[in-house]
């Protein structure tokens, strides 16, 4: 699985510098995390993330331009719910590890001197694990569109900031249902909704740049699927209405 989730950062990583023109920069930073399921009672976990990062992005003053974006996260974050048939209430710690692969197209325009407008649509894939236990983990896959509008002022883009949404494309969650006991393990798939993010960054000299950034999900609830437990019996399983956020904050380096 974790092999799986990193070729395409490995592929961009080997071959996108080779490019000309173009801007290569790496990051890294940490993250405020908060993963919310709607149940009773409800579910939450918190905690903070590593990030480390690789970004690409074409050369250009104007026109239709090229990027990339990829992410390694991980963190282990406190977990407040239930138990899973009981629903008697829990506290424990819950582990991650995440990546982001992200395609961008921008069209980039002038404003004025120095002063740049970019709308941006990107196509992306999220993949996560979350480990709840040594028994219990689920494998999440996102495929995603993001839409959303940058601007930038003079002096070597200074300043930063940008704004948009996010749709899920396609979504799947492996639950790993017959390592705990079930007969079956049907792919769940949590219902699309739309989210929000937003960044700002300030550059202080050619190499150096620092970004805050909110981002995240929302799903809504999964179709239910008929399962046997060993102990429990006849159940249905389901993912409930839930959502991601991360706040966070990354320092940069430009190879430019």
């Amino acid at each position: 699985m974790i092999r799986r989730m990193l070729y395409p950062l490995i592929i961009a990583g080997l071959f996108l510098p080779a490019a000309a023109l173009a801007q290569v920069a790496m990051h890294v930073g940490a993250e405020y995390f908060r993963w919310q399921e709607q149940t009773t009672p409800r579910i939450e976990e918190t905690g903070p993330m590593f990030a480390i990062g690789f970004d690409y992005t074409q050369a250009a003053d104007s026109g239709f331009l090229f990027a990339y974006h990829g992410r390694l996260w991980t963190g282990d974050v406190d977990y407040e719910g239930a138990e899973l048939f009981s629903g008697a209430p829990l506290q424990g710690t819950t582990s991650y590890f995440g990546v982001t692969n992200e395609l961008q197209g921008r069209w980039r325009r002038q404003i004025e001197e120095g002063y740049f407008f970019d709308l941006v649509l990107g196509l992306g894939w999220d993949s996560w694990q979350r480990e709840l236990s040594r028994f219990q983990r689920e494998d999440y896959d996102v495929a995603y569109v993001r839409v959303g509008m940058d601007f930038a002022t003079p002096e070597i883009d200074r300043w930063m900031i940008g704004a948009g949404v996010k749709y899920p494309l396609w979504t799947r969650l492996d639950a790993n249902l017959t390592a705990i006991g079930f007969d079956r393990n049907p792919m769940l798939k949590p219902k699309r909704d739309i989210s929000a993010y937003a960044h700002a960054g300030y550059r202080f000299d050619r190499r150096w740049r620092a970004i805050v950034y909110a981002d995240g999900y929302r799903f809504r609830e999964s179709d239910r699927e008929p399962v046997t437990h060993a102990t429990e019996g006849a159940l249905l399983v389901f993912q409930p209405e839930s959502s991601l956020l991360t706040v966070g904050a990354r320092v940069e380096y430009s190879f430019r």
